[in-house]
């Protein structure tokens, strides 16, 4: 599957980087988008397989204030109860 996120995020102190959970996705590209349009796009994304993580690192410092980052992203469906996966049930 593959598929997009946006979320709202604020900022309190300046950063490049934001951690996200990221199990058994592959994550694609991540763009913040300002309040007045200024965007920033990701220029590294670090996977931590046994932290479960994704890194997203910016060009230069996020400044404090209201972001909408939109990440996409891939996967796969699996069985084993983790990430996005399939189920039954029968009644």
């Amino acid at each position: 599957f593959d598929g997009s996120v946006t979320i709202k995020l604020s900022f309190t102190e300046t950063t490049k980087s934001i951690t996200l959970h990221a199990k058994e996705l592959l994550m694609h590209n991540a763009v913040l988008t300002l309040r007045d349009g200024r965007k920033l796009e990701c220029t590294e994304i670090t996977v931590n397989l046994k932290a479960t993580t994704a890194t997203f690192t910016f060009p230069e410092d996020i400044e404090c204030g209201v972001w909408d980052l939109v990440v996409t992203f891939g996967g796969f469906l699996n069985d084993q109860m983790a990430g996005f996966y399939r189920s039954k049930y029968t009644d």
